[in-house]
């Protein structure tokens, strides 16, 4: 269990001629197809991070985070419809990228392998934890976070979707 250190911050120090707009639009494959192509066409911005899949119109600068390689690895997981809105959009979009995150060697191999993409336009960047969430190691308030929420230890924390893929079944046989 972790815990933020109160009064920490995720606001960015920026630049007098730099603002950040979070543009995250509802839904699946309407929002990323329609509702961002349509905001990028209204209010287009000078760098697009794509922290899944890039949208359909694709501006000057693009980064994209590729966090997982199953949609190519194992696209029978994939409901038809889904696999070819992620394969298409991945396609589409990483190729024209100026920089592909990666979050480990293995993923960055497949990307430049799948698209042709130099060493120098795709980097290996971690995901992990800043300097305000730490460890909690005072044991009164450990126990009170995890009776606030009726865990009682042993226990196990999944984070993602109850998906086939993700291989619930064997996580719940491990434990």
């Amino acid at each position: 269990i972790y815990e933020v250190t109160p009064g920490a911050t995720r606001e960015l120090e920026l630049a007098a001629n730099f603002t950040v707009r979070k543009l995250v639009p509802q839904g699946k494959f309407p929002g990323v197809a329609f509702a961002l192509t349509h905001e990028l066409r209204r209010r287009p911005v000078d760098v697009l991070h794509a922290s899944f899949v890039p949208p359909v119109i694709i501006p000057r600068k693009l980064v994209v985070t590729m966090t997982c390689w199953s949609q190519f690895a194992e696209p029978e997981v994939y409901p038809p419809l889904i696999r070819w809105r992620l394969q298409f959009l991945l396609n589409r979009g990483t190729p024209r990228a100026a920089a592909v995150f990666c979050y480990t060697e293995y993923l960055k191999q497949k990307v430049m392998e799948r698209f042709g993409l130099p060493d120098e336009r795709v980097f290996v960047t971690r995901p992990g934890l800043g300097p305000e969430i730490r460890r909690c190691e005072d044991p009164v308030a450990l126990r009170a976070f995890l009776d606030q929420f009726g865990i009682n230890r042993p226990y196990i924390l999944f984070i993602g979707s109850l998906t086939r893929r993700k291989n619930v079944p064997r996580l719940l046989e491990a434990f």
